[in-house]
């Protein structure tokens, strides 16, 4: 594939990519609107991507969630997300301009991007093309570490020397080699004592070499420990200030069932500890407490159902009355102003299964024709501690109302809150990614009787002492 230079791509982009963006994209992600945090406004924020951390961007055009998006017949999927699908020949060009754009990323213009050029600063980080490469062993070494090296090279090239007289002159009479086999023999001794030379000195360098990689590596570590992005340890949550988690990959849809996991791992635990905690039922449900689908009457008064149910042998204590005390719900509907209301779950079988009905705004409170909110589950301290509650989950519904029906671009979906914007944590080294504990495929169930071992399941770190 020909790879145009940066400039040539940044004219293909604004003259061919960006008429068509504006055409039929920038409703919704141009002129400052930016829905699933997605801006199609400039290479860089293209680059950045969307709520659900996919890549816009990739030579092979299956894996772009760009193209993806463009070219699905998936109602609800397909973008753009309420107008037409592109032109052939307008597919193409944005099929043309990723296939190139893919090959020639310019890494210092995405880390240029919002938020990541003063991450970067912060600790110091330098592009590969920065940081200077050189052979010289030698170089950028402390004169202790170099006196080592040389020392080490004498004493081993005295050793050979020795060894060279032994074989040549037998000792302290000095004696003619005669014969055919004494020279080969010589000749051997000295490839064999040139060759260890070689492999013994390439050998130490290796392994100071590796120390010097694992202490430069545990340094860059801490460095980008202290300047990296963390969650808080509150994350204010308001009428200005709503987060959203990252997208699940899972296509669109009106709720459903979503897993929650135990977060800790330990071969005396079932499957190593990766067995599934509750199951939690998310779905949008009218007035009459039905469950809604897409196509259904758009005029009632909906409400979003949860249910979260403890999963078979898993751990009681995380469904004790202390932790339901200190957990508390929050909705914001953004297409209503000020709208914010507080709830709390309700236990339905102790123990074992809670549940909420969180009523939407009813009909007349908003237009007509969409209702967006956020749900959070909050997740608080216990009594003394001075930290407040903050976001562990929430819910997110986007409703689009087409002739007085659910139209199919509407979504209800979930997500975990241990993200910052877009960006999901990485746990510290014993902690279990996020992936591999919240999920909407199934998670395994314990088979036989789980573990009541409050060290192995971490129970003071979750529910306190």
């Amino acid at each position: 594939m020909l790879l145009l230079p940066h400039a040539a791509l940044d004219d293909l982009f604004e003259t061919e990519v960006l008429p068509i963006f504006r055409q039929h994209c920038f409703e919704c992600h141009g002129l400052g609107e930016t829905e699933g945090e997605l801006s199609l406004e400039t290479v860089a924020s293209l680059m950045r991507g969307g709520h659900t951390g996919s890549a816009m961007l990739s030579s092979d055009l299956e894996d772009s969630e760009l193209y993806l998006r463009i070219t699905s017949m998936s109602d609800g999927y397909r973008m753009p997300k309420r107008g037409e699908t592109l032109d052939p020949l307008e597919i193409e060009t944005i099929a043309k301009w990723i296939k190139q754009a893919s090959g020639n990323v310019d890494v210092d213009l995405f880390a240029a991007s919002e938020g990541s050029a003063d991450a970067t600063e912060s600790v110091g980080l330098r592009s590969a093309a920065e940081i200077p490469f050189s052979t010289d062993l030698l170089e950028g070494k402390e004169p202790s570490q170099v006196a080592m090296l040389v020392i080490s090279t004498v004493v081993i090239l005295t050793l050979v020397c020795w060894m060279f007289y032994r074989v040549l002159f037998g000792g302290s009479k000095k004696r003619e080699i005669k014969s055919h086999s004494d020279r080969v023999a010589a000749t051997i001794a000295m490839l064999i004592g040139a060759m260890s030379c070689l492999v013994l000195i390439f050998t130490g360098y290796l392994y100071w070499r590796t120390g010097e990689l694992v202490k430069e590596n545990q340094s860059l570590r801490d460095r980008l420990q202290a300047g990296s992005m963390k969650m808080p340890e509150t994350v204010v949550v308001n009428e200005t200030n709503l987060p959203l988690p990252p997208h699940p990959m899972h296509p669109p849809r009106l709720g459903g069932q979503y897993y929650r996991g135990n977060d800790e791992r330990s071969d005396s635990l079932f499957n190593g500890g990766f067995y599934r905690t509750a199951t939690i039922d998310l779905h949008l449900v009218n007035s009459q407490g039905e469950r809604v689908e897409w196509g259904d009457d758009g005029v009632d008064d909906f409400s979003v159902e949860l249910e979260i149910r403890r999963a078979p042998e898993a751990t009681k204590e995380l469904f004790s009355q202390r932790v339901l005390d200190s957990i508390s719900i929050q909705h914001f509907c953004q297409s209503v102003p000020g709208f914010k209301r507080n709830l709390t779950l309700e236990v339905v079988e102790k123990e074992d299964l809670w549940a909420v009905n969180v009523p939407l705004p009813k009909s007349g409170q908003w237009d007509g024709k969409e209702m967006q909110g956020l749900i959070y589950l909050m997740y608080g301290f216990q009594p003394g501690e001075a930290r407040l509650p903050r976001p562990h989950f929430a819910i997110r519904y986007d409703l689009q109302f087409k002739n007085g029906e659910i139209s199919d671009d509407s979504e209800l979906w979930m997500g975990s809150m241990y993200t910052l914007g877009n960006r999901v944590l990485v746990p510290d080294d014993d902690k279990i990614l996020l992936d591999r504990w919240f999920d909407w495929r199934p998670i395994p169930v314990i088979e036989g009787k789980g573990s009541s071992d409050p060290e192995l399941l971490g129970t003071e770190e979750h529910v306190g002492k």
